[in-house]
């Protein structure tokens, strides 16, 4: 059963831009900051969308990236995030995933949806935008019908 129905895009690339942002993911799981930075390009940038939420950002290269990442993780305890879905889109794969966790301070339990839009090129990320859900990341990989 498809989340959404998905528009079938040619598929010029093989899937090896999906297994690096898969292998990026899990490394992102286990905490794996060697695994990251060798799938990205060193001026990657990090673009947080207006639909993540008010205090949206972009950060540029990897030190800002694992500093964006690690400043947003450490703000939560039992945080996870659960991968539904990945999709190829071109030079694009879009990540479908489920962020879950309980504020540090708060204690407040968090559930939503993050669709993420990786862009490669050359074997690596070179951007990564963050959206707030998933129709928006996947219209903007042209991948919604």
């Amino acid at each position: 059963m498809a989340l959404f129905p998905l528009r079938d895009t040619a598929r010029a690339m093989s899937q090896e831009n999906v297994e690096i942002v898969r292998r990026g993911v899990e490394a992102l799981a286990r905490n794996d900051w060697d695994t990251i930075l060798a799938g990205c390009d060193p001026d990657v940038e990090w673009v947080e969308m207006p639909s993540l939420g008010p205090d949206v950002a972009t950060y540029t290269g990897t030190e800002e990236l694992r500093d964006a990442v690690q400043s947003w993780t450490q703000k939560w305890t039992e945080y996870k995030l659960e991968v539904s879905r990945y999709a190829q889109a071109g030079d694009e794969v879009v990540v479908l995933s489920q962020e879950r966790g309980r504020g540090t301070l708060s204690g407040v339990e968090v559930e939503r949806h993050l669709g993420q839009v990786f862009t490669l090129q050359d074997g690596k990320v070179v951007c990564v935008r963050l959206y707030g859900n998933w129709s928006e990341a996947l219209e903007a990989a042209g991948l919604l019908e």
